[in-house]
């Protein structure tokens, strides 16, 4: 197996299976992870309970499935299986970070993605500005993380991580991956 990223609640790897590259995503939040979300939201990290990482797998599947719909496109990798109940696979997504000079579309890309997330009921926190990466040298106002976005061969864009390690605050609350179910159950009944 080849480790392809390490973050604050999983590491994922890459592996061959009957001729197939999959990913697994191994949920084992870090110190960092799990006290931030006891200090600002007074309980156990969600990804560090089989529970957590089924609602987390659930999550992208819906996701993955919604983003389909919304433009016969696929933006969100999806979840294919869970694993051992600490983790689940993924199909692997060939692709390239965002450049710089795509950083305009990626980010109007991000804001469509996110405005239906919202419509959906889903969260947005992984597609949240976070001061991680800057692209020097373009000029923008906004601090943007692109790790977690590909750029696929015929230049779409794929988001191959659906799932927060560290809480935030916004609206005056600490989020992580929040669902709001009833806005969804709507959402779906509309659709």
């Amino acid at each position: 197996m080849e480790t392809l990223g390490k973050g604050f609640v999983a590491t994922v790897y890459k592996f061959q299976k009957n001729g197939t590259t999959l990913v697994l995503k191994e949920f084992r939040p870090s110190w960092v992870a799990k006290l931030s979300h006891l200090l600002l939201r007074w309980k156990r990290h969600p990804y560090s309970t089989e529970e957590g990482i089924r609602a987390a797998f659930h999550r992208r599947r819906i996701a993955s499935r919604l983003s389909k719909i919304w433009d016969q496109n696929n933006y969100i990798v999806d979840a294919i299986a869970m694993h051992d109940g600490r983790s689940f696979l993924c199909p692997y997504t060939e692709g390239r970070p965002v450049s710089h000079e795509e950083l305009d579309r990626a980010l109007a890309f991000i804001d469509q993605l996110k405005r239906h997330l919202r419509e959906a009921g889903l969260p947005t926190i992984s597609l949240e500005g976070v001061p991680l990466k800057y692209l020097p040298g373009k000029s923008h106002n906004r601090v943007v993380d692109t790790r977690n976005l590909l750029v696929k061969e015929d230049g779409s864009f794929k988001l191959i991580d659906f799932e927060s390690g560290i809480p935030r605050i916004k609206g005056g609350r600490a989020v992580l991956d929040d669902t709001d179910l009833d806005k969804l159950e709507k959402y779906v009944n509309k659709i």
